[in-house]
């Protein structure tokens, strides 16, 4: 009797289907989330004096809606686990896949550490808050550790250990803590969002906490150092695109994960395009209750100006902490207690962003191995269905960058944007090509029809080609000289490691034709 051929690295992947529809539109809401929603759009107004975050936002949101319906309609179509991977690679080519995913996949693991290390400098920024309020030494003396560097650091290095402990114990328990942490932002978001939409002058509220005339000190002491109230700038409205374009990317964490989605074929689309756009309306909703109160007199760039040039003249002022929606917001509560309770609570979006972006950066990189890509270790799960060699790999990347980030956050913004926009062209283009090469994959497709001859889903798939390479050529203006060397640095590395599997598996006699002709095993 003839033995049966085995093409992948098992007949089927190991993994659990876990995530239901209600997981997918919380995590492609929770895991961009964070730092547009409530940390970039505030910390950079001195870096983009005159932007308008909400108008950037609806900007951005509408630029990369093509792209998200293109990811929807593919991966009700073909989920497995990897997601764009298996698209870019059965339809493209599967160098191309490996080249573009790695070091996706590598972003994920930075993203990790940066969302750790920024979800901890709000945390120290609600407990220097809590001790003022409460006028307790300690209690300020520890939110000031928790933000200086040794502090930052070892907080940030004691979430990703829980983390990496989460990823290896189970997908439910991942699930049940992005639920849990989910409704918790959510209300801590509620609770700081509705003062700002009945306040309209924020002055007050921050002089009560902080003390009578510290706003106008705040924005005295920027002028007196030679700050000016900035003018709507077109230029730097587009310009904070930078930041972002990286606030909605990881919208498409959620499509690695397709594998361990139930009735992935309805949830999948429906979560993803729900999602984001919830996220959308998030972000503006959150924008308006924080700049309409605080645009008086400027006082949001004029504090960050300080923040960024002159922390010691802020500290003469007030307590130096970092500038973030929380903070500002915060202050118009009517309670103290509120809102250090609201801004603990909304800390957690950072970890929500965090915990996805570990657990589906793994499950690319078990994807690549299961196909022959990467050494076979990749793709040995443990007996809860989880990939433990990759959510290892993933978590020393991520512990790694929560130092990097002492070298300065905005450096490591950039090589992440690059790296993680760097396959959305690619997978453009396997959509463009699904028509003509697996016509019998394209007939499941929600999207028929053609257009000039043309299918529709290969108009979208073009379109997500062209904002792909636009979000490259965008992000790469945010790399310095150093990082660009490294990115390519890595790149070079990451693809002799692809040149070694593929040699083996020429030398094992594996038919590489075989692998990439077929869609993996569920």
């Amino acid at each position: 009797m003839p033995q049966e051929r085995l093409v992948f690295m098992r007949k089927a992947s190991g993994l659990v289907r876990e995530l239901s529809v209600t997981d997918v539109v919380i995590w492609c809401i929770a895991s961009p989330t964070a730092s547009g929603l409530l940390y970039y759009q505030v910390s950079n107004a001195n870096s983009y004096p005159g932007a308008n975050p909400i108008l950037t936002f609806l900007i951005g949101g509408i630029i990369l809606f093509p792209l998200v319906y293109t990811l929807a309609t593919m991966m009700r179509i073909m989920p497995r686990s990897g997601g764009m991977y298996v698209t870019i690679s059965r339809l493209i080519d599967p160098s191309v896949a490996y080249v573009t995913n790695v070091i996706y996949a590598v972003s994920m693991g930075m993203t990790v550490g940066i969302m750790c290390w920024v979800g901890t400098g709000v945390l120290g920024s609600a407990l220097a808050l809590a001790g003022h309020v409460a006028k307790i030494d300690g209690l300020i003396n520890v939110g000031e550790w928790v933000n200086a560097n040794l502090g930052h650091t070892i907080i940030s290095l004691a979430v990703v250990l829980l983390f990496w402990w989460a990823a290896l114990v189970s997908l439910r328990l991942v699930k049940n803590l992005m639920r849990w942490s989910f409704w918790l932002a959510v209300i801590g978001t509620v609770m700081l969002v509705i003062p700002g939409i009945l306040y309209s002058n924020g002055q007050p509220g921050f002089d009560r906490i902080w003390g009578s005339g510290v706003y106008q000190k705040v924005i005295a002491a920027a002028t007196a150092n030679g700050w000016t109230a900035p003018a709507f700038s077109w230029s730097s409205t587009i310009a904070l695109l930078l930041v972002v374009f990286w606030a909605y990317s990881a919208f498409e964490y959620i499509a690695a994960m397709s594998g361990e989605v139930k009735s992935p074929q309805k949830s999948m689309f429906t979560g993803i395009i729900g999602g984001f756009l919830l996220t959308m309306v998030m972000y503006m909703v959150v924008s308006w209750a924080v700049w309409r109160p605080f645009n008086i007199g400027a006082f949001i760039p004029a504090y960050s100006f300080l923040y960024d040039k002159f922390p010691d003249v802020l500290g003469a002022i007030m307590p130096v902490m970092r500038p973030s929606v929380p903070l500002l917001l915060g202050s118009l509560l009517p309670n103290p207690w509120l809102a250090v309770a609201a801004m603990v609570l909304v800390t957690l979006w950072f970890y929500n962003t965090a915990l996805p972006s570990l657990v589906a950066g793994a499950r690319i990189l078990f994807a690549m191995s299961f196909d022959r890509q990467i050494p076979a270790g990749f793709a040995t799960v443990n007996k809860r269905g989880v990939p433990a060699l990759a959510t290892h790999v993933q978590s020393i990347i991520a512990f790694l960058t929560v130092f990097l980030n002492l070298a300065g956050i905005s450096v490591l913004l950039g090589m992440a944007d690059v790296a993680s926009y760097f396959t959305f062209w690619a997978f453009g283009l396997s959509a463009v090509m699904l028509p003509y090469k697996r016509p019998a994959i394209y007939a499941l497709s929600p999207v028929k029809g053609d257009f000039l001859g043309i299918p529709v889903l290969t108009w979208l798939g073009g379109l997500s080609v062209g904002i792909g390479w636009f979000l490259v050529a965008f992000a790469v203006t945010g790399m310095s000289t150093a990082a660009q060397v490294a990115f390519c640095a890595t790149i070079f590395v990451l693809t002799m490691v692809y040149v070694y599997a593929q040699a083996k598996n020429a030398r094992d006699g594996i038919d590489l034709n075989a692998i990439y002709g077929e869609i993996p095993p569920e």
